[in-house]
């Protein structure tokens, strides 16, 4: 906060109550109007609106139901394949099969997340525990252009060792409990 007055008029009008008003000279800061006059109290305004951030905990229960969800899928799916490979006479056929459907279970696993968050805002490990990926500005759903962002940055963050694991740690400091491509798309995670 500062002490300087600066010759504004009021916010809206001479009745206009007092309070914390968007401040006149700086954008993203607020002023106080004291009824009057400008005080000249100075602060930044808040970063988001008041949101309920989810723990740390939540989010980690959310992501192991989430793997584990999708290890059993995939276990499943692979049952009929397993069959055909065994049954398989040629061993070319077995190994075509198998790639398949290696493939198609990556594509699945590589679309889950965009597509949940996308059109939700939660996956469902993300639902059973009550959490919800939002816009960090407002509040409001993220849609598939930034779940798409969010998800494909934590992914080319694999290129650097260790760097994926630095960008989920960062949520244990952050005081909006972002992680690294949460703060690069302006997404949080919240209560709901």
């Amino acid at each position: 906060m500062t002490d300087q007055p600066f010759p504004q008029p009021p916010p809206t009008s001479p009745q206009t109550p007092a309070g914390w008003y968007p401040h006149p000279q700086q954008q993203g800061a607020q002023a106080y109007w004291d009824g009057y006059r400008w005080t000249g109290h100075v602060s930044a305004a808040a970063a988001t609106p008041s949101l309920p951030i989810a723990d740390p905990a939540k989010r980690l229960l959310g992501y192991l139901i989430d793997l584990a969800l999708l290890s059993v899928v995939g276990f499943l799916a692979f049952l009929p394949v397993a069959g055909t490979l065994a049954t398989a006479q040629e061993p070319g056929v077995g190994a075509g099969i198998a790639s398949i459907f290696t493939f198609l279970v990556f594509v699945a696993i590589f679309l889950y997340e965009p597509l949940c968050h996308g059109r939700w805002g939660q996956t469902v490990g993300k639902r059973v525990i009550g959490t919800k990926v939002v816009r960090a500005a407002d509040g409001s759903p993220i849609g598939y252009g930034l779940a798409w962002g969010r998800y494909l940055i934590l992914v080319a963050m694999g290129i650097v060792p260790l760097l994926p694991l630095l960008a989920v740690l960062w949520l244990l400091w952050d005081p909006l409990r972002q992680t690294l491509y949460d703060k690069t798309v302006g997404t949080v995670v919240v209560t709901v």
